[in-house]
């Protein structure tokens, strides 16, 4: 009897446990190894993923280190949300894509789609994570119905290389070796 009562408790545990709820993501999967060099643009896409209930939009505020990475510019597609495509604020003093806004009147979107894309230039070598939270401005994912659809966030990250110290040192070597041919030559004439 008390290993049938432990059975029961364990596949409840499991069952409650399983709920998938929908994501709002950013992809660094195009960056190779997460590693970029000092000057690299890239652009990544902040999307929704495993949406069940279909939405109408929401919001969301995107965290970086401004000594690592700078914004310059978020795109939206104008397929996928047909109303309101908005960013509140770009601080790249503050690290902060203030409130990426998204709304539909005419559809809704469930499964995944692309909120977002956001064009990143490397400025500094370092790490900087890539924080979603929700938007100050509208934060709730909602259903056409005004329901509230639960989410969970997706972060990443990217590190800055500076260029290796080997291509400084083959750059002065190879001028060296130029300065140290041009002088051979005019000696010769």
């Amino acid at each position: 009897m008390k290993l049938k009562k432990i059975w029961v408790y364990l596949v409840l545990l499991i069952s409650t446990s399983v709920v998938n709820a929908s994501i709002v993501g950013i992809d660094t999967s195009i960056i190779p190894g997460g590693k970029l060099n000092l000057g690299d643009m890239v652009i990544l896409k902040v999307y929704g993923a495993d949406f069940t209930q279909a939405t109408i939009g929401g919001g969301v505020n995107l965290n970086f280190e401004p000594s690592v990475l700078r914004v310059d510019e978020v795109i939206f597609d104008n397929s996928v949300f047909d109303f309101q495509k908005q960013v509140n604020s770009i601080d790249n003093d503050l690290g902060l894509v203030e409130s990426i806004l998204v709304s539909s009147i005419l559809s809704e979107h469930a499964g995944e789609f692309t909120i977002a894309e956001i064009k990143f230039t490397a400025i500094g070598a370092g790490l900087s994570g890539l924080i979603l939270s929700p938007s100050t401005f509208f934060a709730p994912w909602r259903t056409a119905s005004n329901q509230d659809i639960d989410f969970d966030f997706v972060d990443g990250s990217v590190q800055v290389v500076p260029l290796p110290a080997a291509i400084w040192l083959f750059g002065a070597g190879l001028i060296g070796l130029l300065v140290t041919t041009r002088n051979r030559v005019q000696s010769y004439s």
